[in-house]
């Protein structure tokens, strides 16, 4: 959730290990989200990217969906703006 700053390091070794990552965008992240670190810019990939919906249940389905064929394993916070998601 809101994997920017330091926590597109935490996804960058989520990748690493091998994970597909899904990212939730929140409605609080605003600019927070173009904060990559430049060690990260070129090797973020992400299988899928939702924008938070307008209820927890929303967002969960569309996570799911968007993670087709694949199991939803974890949900990380990347950035303080997650933290109340």
């Amino acid at each position: 959730v809101d994997p920017y700053s330091t926590g597109c390091v935490v996804a960058q070794e989520a990748l690493k290990r091998g994970y597909k990552l899904v990212v939730v965008w929140t409605k609080g992240v605003g600019e927070n989200k173009t904060h990559v670190p430049t060690s990260c810019a070129d090797s973020l990939t992400y299988y899928a990217e939702v924008n938070e919906h307008n209820n927890l249940t929303e967002t969960a389905i569309a996570v799911t969906e968007a993670a087709t064929p694949f199991e939803v394993k974890a949900c990380i916070c990347g950035g303080e703006s997650g933290v109340a998601f």
